[in-house]
């Protein structure tokens, strides 16, 4: 009788202190929670429902998957295309591209993923053609790398470049006069004018900005062309520089030495 008594007084504190520790975890902080229900035995169901937020966040975290690292070097989202080309991937029995672009980061080369897509998930390669693509040549690309070493998402609609400058989001064909303390001169490529007349102005992003200067299809650095001052007379579609606009401030100069038209 007296060790029935023992069994029956063992079981009824062990009880009690299950009830107590339930009673007492809702004011004990996270580390402690952990420790409550670390190799307790007890099943999940058991927990109390307050409990669940922490152990929740106790949980060992996924391994990421290869294809979400950070992209191998940092090249920006938009930029000049020197150069393009579709070509067939055998293997995939997809099509590709390969595209030499210039930005901040300078001249280079990158291949995009197998039927690369836009930003509204619509194909940017034709069905069946190998070779240049011409309709990006010459023009500004707004693309995405942040998951890969190539091009996942190819859009040139995004940087069509505009003749009348607005301070609205966009690029815009400028012939720019002069920069001076973070402000630069110019004039917008909607009509024909001749030097002299009103200027307009915008000021580079104090929070950063970058001139690209181009010569051909070579990077040239940072250096900005301007008129020179023989100049008298400007045409419509033909400047010296591409600047993008966001939120009201130059973000990107690409300048150009033989001047640009569109």
């Amino acid at each position: 009788m007296k060790i029935k008594a023992l069994k029956i007084c063992a079981i009824a504190s062990a009880f009690a202190l299950l009830l107590s520790s339930a009673a007492s975890a809702a004011t004990l902080p996270e580390s402690s929670l952990s420790a409550l229900f670390a190799g307790s035995g007890a099943p999940l169901l058991a927990a109390p429902a307050y409990a669940a937020p922490y152990l929740l966040s106790l949980s060992p975290s996924e391994t990421p998957e290869e294809d979400t690292k950070e992209e191998l070097v940092d090249r920006g989202h938009f930029a000049y295309v020197v150069s393009a080309e579709q070509k067939y991937n055998k293997d995939t029995d997809r099509y590709y591209a390969v595209l030499d672009l210039i930005n901040e980061t300078g001249g280079f080369t990158v291949t995009t993923v197998d039927d690369v897509e836009n930003y509204n998930f619509q194909p940017m390669l034709k069905e069946g053609f190998i070779g240049k693509l011409s309709s990006l040549e010459g023009r500004f690309i707004q693309f995405d790398m942040r998951k890969t070493d190539k091009i996942q998402k190819l859009e040139p609609r995004r940087s069509a470049v505009s003749k009348s400058f607005s301070e609205a989001d966009g690029f815009y064909l400028v012939n720019i006069i002069a920069e001076r303390g973070g402000i630069i001169s110019f004039y917008d490529t909607a009509s024909d004018m001749a030097i002299g007349e009103n200027a307009l102005n915008a000021a580079l992003d104090e929070d950063g900005h970058a001139i690209i200067a181009i010569d051909g299809d070579s990077y040239c650095g940072a250096q900005l062309s301007k008129l020179s001052r023989g100049e008298t007379e400007l045409y419509e579609g033909s400047g010296n520089a591409v600047i993008q606009m966001i939120k009201g401030k130059v973000v990107r100069i690409f300048s150009f030495a033989d001047g640009y038209e569109i």
